[in-house]
């Protein structure tokens, strides 16, 4: 995580998961869009983005072959939602 001269901060989320899957991250910051975010594929199972977001808490799940909501195994920070889905939880301050 690198804090930007803007305020905002420049974030890089890693997944492990299957070779040959297809990822991406959807959360609180992008309208939980399991296709805005797709994940670059860097080999061995290891799928990793790049985000730039604004300070603030910020929600998120891995979304595995378009069907697999997923919580960051990586990321022990977890908040509920309002229909009581467990999510992963960023705190940029």
């Amino acid at each position: 995580m690198k804090k930007l001269a803007d305020g905002r901060y420049e974030v890089t989320l890693r997944y492990k998961g299957r070779s040959g899957s297809r990822v991406s991250v959807a959360g609180s910051f992008n309208g939980w869009n399991k296709d805005q975010n797709p994940m670059s594929d860097k080999g061995n199972g290891m799928f990793e983005v790049t985000l730039t977001l604004n300070a603030g808490a910020h929600q998120y799940k891995f979304v595995v072959d378009g069907q697999q909501w997923l919580t960051d195994p990586k990321n022990s920070k977890r908040q509920k939602d309002s229909s009581g889905n467990e999510n992963s939880l960023l705190d940029l301050q």
